[in-house]
């Protein structure tokens, strides 16, 4: 049988949001550290259009991702130092 995770959002729509934050900020993060490209899209545009990031830049967006998150959770995302 194979092992996963599993993560209970019971369609509540601001776990779902935070949930797709916390996968946008990782997905910039890694991007940002490594220069690897998503293969289905710019994220930074999704993040701009969706969240309302102003930042050009993949730092940029990654820091206003971070406040976005710490704003609604209290704390900033894990590994996350500036």
């Amino acid at each position: 049988m194979a092992e996963g995770i599993i993560i209970d959002l019971n369609g509540d729509p601001d776990r779902i949001r935070l949930f797709h934050l916390t996968q946008c900020f990782y997905a910039l993060r890694l991007q940002e550290r490594t220069g690897l490209r998503h293969s289905r899209g710019s994220v930074l545009n999704l993040v701009r259009e969706n969240y309302g990031v102003k930042s050009r830049t993949l730092t940029g967006a990654v820091d206003e991702l971070a406040e976005i998150i710490r704003e609604i959770t209290g704390d900033y995302p894990k590994g996350y130092k500036r």
